[in-house]
């Protein structure tokens, strides 16, 4: 494992996912077994959007930790987890065989009292970690959206706050900036030509605004759509900004 991991949200089909990835090992992963081992632990008390609740917390987090020893204790590859419609489900490129795991699995349901699931199959190309567990562009989006949504909240911002959000984006020159400006407008953003230009390097950057809360939910609704035009139209999207909200604090009732 690296010690480069991510957290991110995102939808598979009809149903919300939480992922953690080990990004960092990306660089390496053709040296990782080629054997996979998925164990999926089914959740007791899960929410209604099939999420994890802190009822389960210590007791899942306890399984995990036996997981890990294992994994650690073989010398295996764990590289991430998906959690989504009641069930956590855990990767493993593995040089143990199936029988070793299906020895280990059932220690564990014993140990734990939860119900796991098993299953141990090749994936030499690892394709398993590229197509369910490593971020697309829009989670990479949202993986940064987390980030300055973090650090605003760290400042005491107010996330439920409407404000002014502010948006760059980059194109090789004023021409074929048009047609995203042009989408923009239309669509549910404000153009700041008095900020929009050429620079130094030539590149012509297009400001943009919107208004609404820094919610990370509702701000990746925007840069989504802000990074795919962008690159439809043959440039790049480079993030967001906005002032610390305050959280303001309730006045005493004076009567």
């Amino acid at each position: 494992m690296s010690d480069e991991w991510k957290f991110f949200m995102c939808s598979m089909g009809d149903h919300l996912a939480s992922i953690m990835v080990d990004v960092g090992i990306s660089k390496t992963i053709g040296k990782t077994p080629p054997t996979l081992a998925t164990v999926r632990v089914t959740y007791k008390q899960p929410d209604d959007r099939g999420l994890p609740t802190n009822a389960e917390f210590d007791a899942v987090s306890a399984l995990e930790d036996q997981l890990d020893a294992f994994v650690k204790l073989g010398r295996d590859s764990y590289v991430g987890r998906i959690t989504s419609q009641g069930e956590r489900t855990f990767f493993i490129y593995t040089k143990r065989d199936e029988s070793r795991w299906d020895k280990f699995v059932a220690q564990l349901a014993e140990n734990t009292g939860y119900a796991l699931g098993l299953l141990v199959e090749e994936d030499p190309e690892h394709t398993h970690y590229w197509k369910y567990l490593y971020p697309t562009p829009d989670d990479w989006q949202v993986i940064q959206d987390m980030d300055v949504c973090e650090a605003l909240k760290k400042n005491g911002d107010d996330l439920d706050a409407e404000r002014k959000i502010d948006h760059w984006a980059y194109f090789p020159n004023a021409k074929a900036a048009q047609p995203f400006i042009d989408w923009a407008v239309k669509d549910r953003f404000a153009h700041d030509a008095e900020y929009s230009g050429t620079g130094k390097n030539g590149e012509y950057c297009v400001r943009l605004h919107h208004v609404g809360p820094a919610r990370q939910l509702d701000v990746s609704r925007h840069t989504i759509a802000l990074r795919r035009k962008a690159e439809e139209f043959g440039g790049k999207y480079d993030g967001w900004e906005t002032p610390v909200v305050q959280v303001v604090a309730a006045t005493p009732d004076q009567s």
